[in-house]
């Protein structure tokens, strides 16, 4: 008993020695204010924030943490003294100074955050890449405030650098940095490098860093760059407030708090094996991904040709196919085969790649490994990859599945994915690099495209893809463009917007608000990254300053996104006590008028849950070409819309996903548009109540020739339905189809709008059958047939039969028709560039509607006399070293020579390049090599590109070498000589005195003006993002002496 006294007496002192202690500690912590209140140094937990900060001049709200660090060091019980080394990447993003910018305003938050919360602390800068800091950090050079952090933070703009410091060599110093006697206690090191399997650990000698930061941007994953001494943070491209207080949790030490963790893994030594991002809690921020019906058996087909000679391109590649292999596998039952076309050690049959199917990760892993950049003595291109692909033969059905890959920049010049004897269910074509598959895909296909930088927002739908169910029904889509030119496809046309935001459905919440101009700047930012020729103009409605005229804004219609976001910060919650309410900012949109004609399109943010009783959005005096509307906290706005109106819904907390399905809904056509002209004659007072008849007969099993037939009949219907929108339509088939072989039952599907026809003509589609109706049949099946509900007034009759003498005339005596038309199809893809296209077959209808035909079919125009013999001369000299102008150029020469081969069959053509060019310095060498045919040309441009060279030849030594030049063998007779150059001083005229040229023509490149360069030719000035009119220009310029 008096042991337990004797020990309840000490524990009881022990009480209260603690607590004397604690009352010291408390007392000496507190400070008094000039009022006599206490005022606590302790920091309080971070949580969100409206207080604008310095980089970024906006607020937004912790809605959700979008990173997800790994192992964080233990907690940290005193923040204070921190004295942390920040170390950007300006090398990762190449020339893009506009993403290092962004990065900034990032540093900006986090170094605000950082001095809030620990104002003893502070902070060294430091940056690798293209910038003028020293290649070594100065760790005596800290700041020790917020306002000398950010006057440091402009040193560390983007500055071109010939010999940059790229990311390994970065971290090796940093981890050779010395004990210099400096603070320096913490290091904060970020990257948006994704490819980080051969980078380096961040393991510095100076053992004075406790705590070490890896921060990945742009979504990238540093943990396997950051060791066992610190955390590594994901951060988005468009980041939030809950990104940067996730780094500054990591910075301080505090516990990271993440959902049920994920077991990664091994790694490979070659490469990263990619991790996956575990499910949040925030519906918002995963894309759910559904277990398909059945498992897919894929080919998964790499490219090791198109990116290069530099093996570090293609490691890019295999990181991409790994995590959709990755994630692919895991997430279902299927399996994978690999194969690899181009410099690479694959087998060039493809068959081989079968015998080996992988259903873990793992073993596709080791199989991925052995996909290395090796030059070969003759690399299989692309389109070689396809028509290999298209002739396979898997008589034992081991795929079913075909995920191909290719960075080729023309893609639109590539053949179809057709194989014709190997069932594949799916096709998948993954543009890298941003190329353009949406051409070679058939018409259940599906095309993405993927920056060479990509984020995991980018990968997440082609994994969706290769993991959806079957489906029941396939629509067909445009396979083909629909103008002369290739270079543009739909969704790359210019727009000029004027953005509607809503400043008054959120009530007071300003927070909600911010939030929406975030999404607003981030929308803006990508639309003029993808097009940067467009325009962008702001007005608000609600609780704002801006006027209640929209028209006022119009004054205001900025062309590039620095000024756009200037306006945005004028985009802000202000009480006022009358605002301008969701009706009447329609109404005042619906009356607005534009003589300048300064916008073709309208995208409307409202977070109205109400729309009952609100007006259509419909500016009757704008001519808009679309109205767009964002549907914010993910409102449904589909009521307010015109027939010309997408609508978009978003989730507060958007992510990039939402973004991007913004911009691609204000970049889409919504209906595809004809290259003919528009009929001069006046709309007929009586609307068409048309039948089109489809030939799935006379081209064979050639299925791309009907595709091109498909989409003739849908640009026609939809140039129909805009010059006669009370017009009706239905659609008929014969031959190889499962369409009834009685024309009369089609008639019961008269549609009235060009929706409802599109979605029949998904099912105008080659079908192997036994028994196909013929042309002949095709005929005297429609001149029996009978209406006698009167629903067709009118019936189009599209084929390609070359025996028209044969045939009976089309002539439904029992129908009363007003007009019968009959298009005679000639595909392009059996015709020679220049023969006839599509024309009227007169011999197949009844005299009196033959000039009746005529007047209604589609006219085209003859091609010039003259058949051209050009000279290209390439321009690789004036855009330096940067390669991505030198790639739009080869696109530009591309679609000149596409359309020159299209409109003159005998046409030919060389080319020449001067500048970073292994081309001869001879122009008169390259003669040797004139092509009449377009695909050899083709050929040529890409193998001609950037090459680094000592010697190069310069604008003025390239025009002094075709001036000199002999040809007499009069193999040309025209010159396109394709420049950038800005300054005309000092540089000779051209004017070939040896040679016999028709037409000389100088295209300044980004819009330089070559004029004073040929007195006796043709100038055309053209932007470096050229449109198809652009490519007219000059192959009119060609085509006609000057």
């Amino acid at each position: 008993m008096k042991k337990a006294v004797k020990w309840g007496i000490l524990a009881a002192i022990a009480v209260a020695i603690i607590a004397a202690i604690i009352a010291v500690v408390i007392v000496f912590v507190v400070k008094k204010n000039d009022e006599g209140k206490s005022e606590p140094t302790t920091v309080e937990p971070i949580g969100p924030k409206t207080s604008a900060k310095p980089a970024t001049g906006q607020t937004t709200k912790d809605t959700q943490k979008s990173t997800k660090p790994t192992e964080p060091p233990g907690p940290t019980p005193n923040p204070n003294g921190l004295h942390c080394l920040f170390v950007g990447d300006l090398y990762t993003f190449g020339s893009n100074a506009e993403k290092y910018q962004k990065q900034m305003e990032l540093f900006g938050d986090i170094g605000y955050d950082f001095f809030e919360e620990t104002p003893i602390s502070r902070i060294g800068l430091w940056a690798y890449g293209h910038t003028k800091l020293p290649k070594k950090p100065d760790l005596s050079k800290m700041s020790n405030n917020l306002d000398e952090f950010v006057n440091d933070l402009h040193n560390m703009a983007y500055e071109y650098n010939a010999d940059p410091l790229n990311t390994e060599n970065a971290i090796k110093t940093i981890n050779e940095l010395q004990d210099d006697g400096s603070m320096v206690n913490c290091l904060v090191f970020f990257s948006a490098r994704q490819d980080t399997y051969s980078l380096p650990k961040l393991d510095p000698a100076n053992n004075k860093f406790k705590r070490i930061v890896a921060v990945g941007y742009n979504n990238t994953d540093l943990s396997g760059v950051v060791g066992s001494r610190g955390v590594a943070i994901k951060v988005p491209y468009y980041y939030l407030d809950g990104d940067v207080s996730t780094v500054i949790d990591a910075i301080m030490g505090r516990e990271i708090k993440t959902t049920t963790p994920w077991t990664v893994p091994p790694r490979t030594t070659r490469r990263t094996v990619p991790t996956r991002e575990p499910t949040t809690t925030t519906t918002e921020a995963t894309t759910t991904k559904v277990r398909p019906s059945s498992a897919w058996k894929c080919l998964m087909v790499g490219d090791m040709t198109n990116l290069g000679p530099d093996p570090d391109r293609y490691d890019a590649e295999a990181n991409l196919i790994g995590k959709l292999a990755y994630d692919f596998l895991h997430d279902s039952d299927g399996e994978l085969a690999l194969w690899a076309y181009g410099n690479t050690e694959f087998s060039k049959t493809v068959n081989d790649s079968l015998k080996t199917m992988y259903k873990t990760y793992e073993e596709f892993s080791r199989a991925l490994n052995k996909m290395d950049y090796t030059k070969v003595a003759n690399p299989w291109s692309s389109a070689d990859a396809i028509n290999a692909i298209n002739d396979m033969y898997d008589s034992q059905n081991r795929v079913n599945c075909l995920v191909f890959f290719s960075a080729d920049i023309l893609g639109s010049m590539l053949p179809k994915l057709n194989p014709k004897n190997t069932k594949f269910e799916k096709i998948i074509a993954v543009g890298f690099n941003n190329a353009n598959l949406i051409y070679i895909i058939p018409s259940y296909g599906k095309a993405f495209r993927v920056p060479f930088h990509y984020v995991e927002e980018e990968v997440t739908p082609i994994v969706n893809e290769m993991l959806a169910s079957r489906r029941t029904t396939v629509k067909r889509t445009t396979t083909k463009p629909t103008t002369t030119t290739t270079t543009a496809p739909p969704l790359d046309e210019q727009v000029h917007c004027l953005f509607a935001g809503d400043l008054y459905n959120y009530k007071d919440d300003v927070d909600a608000y911010d939030l929406e101009a975030d999404l607003m700047d981030a929308v803006a930012h990508d639309l003029f990254e993808v097009s940067p020729q467009s325009s962008l103009g702001l007005w608000a409605y609600g609780y704002t300053n801006f006027s209640k005229n929209p028209s006022t804004s119009l004054g205001k219609i900025r062309k590039n996104y620095k000024d756009f976001k200037g306006d945005l910060v004028g985009f802000e919650y202000i009480r006022i006590s009358d605002p301008l309410d969701t009706e009447a900012a329609i109404k005042a949109l619906n009356a607005m008028q534009d003589n300048g004609k300064r916008i073709n399109c309208l995208v409307f943010f409202s977070s109205t849950k109400g729309t009952n009783g609100l007006p259509k959005i419909n500016p009757a005096y704008l001519g808009l070409e679309k109205v767009v509307a964002v549907g914010l906290d993910n409102a449904n706005l589909n009521a307010l819309l015109p027939s010309n109106g997408i609508a978009v819904s978003v989730p507060k907390a958007f992510l990039d996903s939402h973004v991007n399905q913004i911009v691609n809904a204000i970049r889409k056509r919504l209906a595809p548009k004809t290259t003919t002209r528009k009929p001069t004659t006046r709309v007929p007072r009586r609307p068409f109540e048309c039948l089109f008849v489809g030939d799935l007969y006379n081209y064979g099993d050639d299925v791309d020739s009907y595709d091109w037939g498909g989409d003739l009949m849908e640009a026609v219907a939809f140039d129909l339905f805009d010059a006669s929108p009370a017009s009706t339509v239905s659609l008929w088939a014969y031959g190889y189809t499962n369409f009834s072989k009685n024309p009369s039952t089609s008639l019961e599907k008269m549609r009235g709008d060009y929706e409802e026809l599109e979605g029949d003509l998904a099912g105008f589609g080659y079908v192997k059958i036994g028994d196909p109706l013929t042309t002949k049949a095709a005929i005297e099946a429609l001149n029996a047939m009978q209406d006698p509900k009167k629903r067709i007034n009118c019936l189009v009759f599209f084929s390609a039969a070359k025996n028209a003498r044969e045939l009976p005339k089309i002539n439904p005596a029992h129908l009363g028709l007003e007009k019968i038309v009959a298009v005679g199809l000639d595909c392009p893809h059996q015709q020679q560039p220049g023969d006839r296209p599509a024309g009227v077959l007169f011999q197949s209808l009844p005299e009196n509607l033959a000039n009746l035909a005529l007047e209604q079919s589609l006219s085209f125009s003859a091609p010039g006399q003259r058949k051209p013999h050009c000279l290209f001369v390439q321009d690789l000299y004036n855009y330096g070293e940067d390669i991505d102008s030198y790639e739009l150029e080869t696109e530009l020469m591309d679609a000149v020579a596409y359309d020159l081969h299209v409109e003159f069959s005998k046409a030919s053509l060389g080319l020449w390049g001067y500048g970073y060019t292994n081309h001869s310095k001879d122009p008169s060498k390259s003669l040797e090599n004139m092509r009449q045919k377009y695909g050899e040309f083709k050929s040529d441009l890409a193998a001609n590109g950037f090459v680094k060279i000592n010697d190069p030849l310069t604008t003025k030594g390239a025009i002094e070498a075709l001036n000199a030049m002999q040809d007499s063998d009069n193999r040309i007779d025209c010159l396109v000589f394709f420049s950038a150059v800005k300054k005309m001083k000092g540089l000779p005229t051209i004017e070939p005195l040896y040679l016999d040229l028709a037409s000389i023509v100088a295209v300044g490149l980004d819009k330089a003006n070559l004029r004073a360069l040929v007195p006796n030719g043709a100038a055309v000035s053209v932007p470096k993002h050229f449109l198809d009119g652009d490519v007219k220009d000059i192959v009119n310029a060609i085509k006609f002496r000057p």
